[in-house]
């Protein structure tokens, strides 16, 4: 698994920025950035900008494949908090989700954003001040 400081590495060959999707796929599918950073941009992920959830399912998937993982999906990560809760989804804050799932490797869908939990540990720039952002859905890498 990748670092934060080795995608950012990474990062800065690409002259990318609005990464966070290619981040965490790598980290959850333990796969290098630029596997990742390619696969998204074969499914219509812009340079420097997110991506649609759309997108990143059919990179996963590609990804998993690949690899020989697989992975669950949960929730609704491509909605709001509000509508997530309005179509039954329990949303959870990243702190009360990371006590409930202590263990695994999870790529964690908010507004806006996505990074990575590893046993735990949120790898991502928001790490420090994440806590309290909601969690509408996220993949489980299984096994």
């Amino acid at each position: 698994m990748n670092t934060y400081e080795e995608h950012l590495k990474c990062r800065e060959a690409y002259k990318e920025h609005g990464d966070c999707t290619v981040r965490a796929l790598s980290n959850l599918l333990d796969c290098s950035y630029g596997l990742a950073h390619r696969k998204l941009a074969k499914y219509g992920r812009p340079h420097g900008r997110g991506t649609s959830w759309d997108t990143v399912e059919k990179a996963c998937k590609e990804i998993c494949e690949m690899k020989g993982r697989t992975v669950s999906w949960h929730g609704y990560p491509q909605y709001s908090a509000r509508a997530a809760r309005f179509s039954g989804y329990r949303v959870q804050t990243i702190n009360q989700f990371i006590r409930s799932n202590s263990k695994g490797v999870y790529l964690i869908s908010m507004c806006g954003h996505v990074a990575t939990v590893v046993d735990s540990e949120i790898i991502d720039w928001t790490a420090s001040t994440a806590g309290r952002r909601q969690v509408t859905g996220y993949i489980k890498l299984e096994g």
